[in-house]
């Protein structure tokens, strides 16, 4: 039906320009011809926005279902990557936990434990994962682990198992990191907002992906798996949040350090009261020296590494081996002939052990060069106390001998390259003096900075998602509105200066306020509009539609005024256009960008960081360095990442801070770094 209403407004258009062309009807009014093209523009716009093909109408179980055959392919092509799903996978046991944790009657019912015990360990097939979990009354787990002891991966081959055997009203399990998740943030908001941004491509053929998310999981359509609630900063609230998301009858999976568990539950007092919690046993010597047997041609060369596991199932060696993660780092690091994995048996602490195998797979996935790469981005993460690679949360100043003076520089080139081109932009159309270029140039860097700092102080947004998502502003809010205007006025003087054309600039000012005071009693089209930008790519798309959204209607709106005004309307409309598109594009994530762009030229050149950052993010991530999780990307492991956040030299003065732990005390295997780093950790 809008297809068909966007016909007429292309014949009022294609109306509009013959009319203007043939003269047919006279009117000799010198806005006339500005008026007609302006008309024709938004009559043009629209039909193409009424043109475009609609959503594809379909019931809530169809479009569960579209979402698991893409979550199921995401997921397996991400365990073969992991190499959890494994002709002969390790074999890790798990049982229920010592740990607090809910009755057993409110967990199964009137089974007792000697009828379902709640044990097993990895397999194939996942049979005793999914055993276990379909006989919870509740459908709710928690999985507690030490470090490095396969949480992920339990996580991922059930979430495998439930798409497996899912029918065809069933929910779907959805994976998720929740290491940026905030507790204040509603649990069910945080899960239909993450549905949204990761699988947008899959929802929006069905309608507002924002929209459906909340619908699928409001029917019981989404099961969450959650991984990672120790890196949380506040444990302790997250714990009643959820707490207080499980008691409503919502099934959902947990995975926790169980160390940070206990001590959260100790200090809150409050436990998963419908859950029911495994904790994950350490690898046996002999399901070790299984996996690495495989395949049988390298066995001969392991033969020395077997007898000391066997000869010493509680030293150091046995003790690194007994997480999943450092098994498979250790097959992967000596897989190659030339290999010799008796180099293992060298070192006499564990802390000696982890640093020699995580140091030799990263030298066996990558040379040297690479290697410093992977250094600089986890020191990066590490600083931020995060684990998602999101390029625009790289510091400005980041391994920089003079952080300050850098930050400063860096933020005044960028400000100064939009004003320069501004300032270009008039002095080609005006041919302005040299001295007012350059106060043109200083004074459209400071407006478009200004701007900027308003977008991003306004933009509603959850902590550390920007700009993965933002929220519509509040319109109506006194502040945002005082805001506005300031932008509106700072750019219309801006512009003023640029052309000269004082009376234009002051009825393109008004004009605008209008506008702006219209646009402030009107509804929001969607409550919320989710923007996944997990790529360079998809900002330069953002940024080009959101500079030609501002520049087109700014730029037709002063070459207006100025026509009224008496002033020449090409160069007002030019300078408008450059100077409302470079603020729309900055405050869209424009200066992020530029900043972003100058520091890694920064540290490319230095050799920190590669020219091409994101081709080596994607084969880190072929290589199995990294990990996909959602979005974004991260390091296979935290221990991974924090030795390679250990290893980097930073300036003098500016060594690793101690890092200050999301998840508390450090448990057994957080020993495993470098033995010259310092860390602190709080009391």
């Amino acid at each position: 039906m809008q297809r068909w209403v966007s016909l007429p407004l292309v014949g009022a258009a294609l109306a509009l320009v013959i009319n203007l062309a043939t003269d047919t009807i006279r009117i000799d009014a010198p806005w006339w011809p500005w008026a007609v093209w302006a008309t024709t523009i938004a009559l043009l716009v629209a039909s193409i926005r009424l043109g475009r093909p609609q959503p594809v109408a379909g019931s809530l179980t169809d479009v569960a279902a579209v979402l698991a055959d893409r979550v199921t392919e995401d997921w397996s092509t991400e365990a073969v990557r992991r190499e959890i799903s494994h002709p002969d996978p390790i074999l890790v046991s798990w049982s229920s936990t010592g740990r607090p944790a809910a009755g057993r009657s409110t967990v199964l019912g009137s089974s007792t434990w000697q009828e379902f015990p709640l044990r097993g360990s990895t397999d194939a097939l996942n049979e005793d994962i999914l055993t276990a979990f379909r006989c919870l009354r509740h459908r709710q787990l928690v999985v507690l682990g030490a470090p490095g002891s396969g949480k992920s991966g339990f996580a991922l081959l059930l979430t495998l198992a439930l798409l497996g055997t899912r029918e065809a009203a069933g929910p779907v399990p959805l994976l998720l990191a929740i290491s940026e998740w905030d507790p204040n943030e509603p649990v069910n908001a945080y899960v239909s907002r993450r549905l949204a941004e990761d699988y947008a491509a899959v929802l929006s053929p069905h309608g507002n992906p924002g929209t459906l998310a909340g619908q699928l999981l409001e029917r019981g359509l989404i099961l969450p798996v959650l991984d990672g609630l120790d890196e949380l900063r506040d444990v302790d609230r997250a714990l009643d949040v959820l707490d207080r998301y499980a008691s409503a009858g919502h099934p959902l999976v947990v995975t926790c350090r169980a160390i940070e568990y206990e001590e959260a539950v100790s200090r809150s007092a409050i436990v998963l009261t419908k859950a029911a919690v495994v904790e994950l046993e350490p690898v046996t010597p002999k399901a070790a020296i299984r996996f690495l047997s495989y395949p049988e041609t390298t066995r001969d060369r392991w033969a020395e590494v077997f007898d000391h596991l066997r000869a010493h199932p509680g030293g150091p060696l046995a003790e690194v081996l007994s997480t999943p993660l450092m098994v498979s780092l250790a097959r992967i690091t000596y897989r190659g002939a030339g290999t010799n994995p008796a180099d293992l048996l060298a070192s006499s602490t564990p802390e000696e052990v982890a640093g020699l195998l995580m140091s030799r797979y990263l030298s066996t996935v990558y040379g040297p060069r690479p290697g410093r790469w992977t250094g600089t981005i986890a020191y990066a993460l590490d600083r931020r106390h995060s684990r998602d690679v999101r390029w625009w949360q790289f510091d400005a100043a980041l391994l920089a001998a003079r952080p300050r003076l850098t930050r400063f520089l860096t933020t005044t080139a960028a400000a100064l390259l939009i004003g320069l081109v501004a300032a270009g932009a008039a002095a080609a159309a005006n041919r302005a003096a040299p001295d007012l270029v350059l106060a043109a140039a200083f004074t459209a860097g400071s407006a478009a900075v200004a701007a900027a700092a308003r977008g991003v102080l306004w933009a509603r947004r959850p902590v550390g998602a920007w700009p993965d998502e933002y929220y519509l502003p509040m319109y109506r809010h006194p502040r945002f509105l005082a805001s506005r205007a300031l932008s509106i006025v700072g750019c219309a003087a801006v512009t003023g200066m640029l052309t000269g054309a004082w009376d234009a600039a002051l009825l393109a000012g008004v004009a605008g306020l209008g506008a702006t005071a219209v646009w402030s009693v009107l509804p929001p089209i969607r409550s919320y509009r989710p923007v996944p930008l997990d790529s360079l790519t998809d900002l330069r798309r953002l940024i080009a539609v959101q500079s030609l959204a501002h520049a087109l209607p700014n730029g037709i709106l002063w070459a207006a005024a100025a026509v009224m005004t008496g002033s020449p309307p090409l160069i007002a409309g030019l300078a408008g256009a450059v100077v409302y598109g470079g603020t729309g594009a900055l405050s869209n994530g424009g200066l992020r960008a530029l900043r972003f762009r100058l520091t890694h030229l920064r540290l490319a050149v230095r050799g920190r960081l590669p020219w091409r950052l994101n081709r080596f993010l994607a084969d880190a991530h072929r290589r199995g360095v990294l990990r996909r999780a959602g979005a974004v990307y991260q390091f296979r492991h935290v221990l991974l990442q924090e030795h390679l956040a250990a290893s980097v030299n930073a300036p003098r003065g500016r060594a690793p801070r101690p890092r200050v732990s999301r998840r508390g005390p450090p448990s057994r295997l957080a020993a495993y770094e470098p033995a010259h780093v310092d860390r602190r950790w709080p009391h």
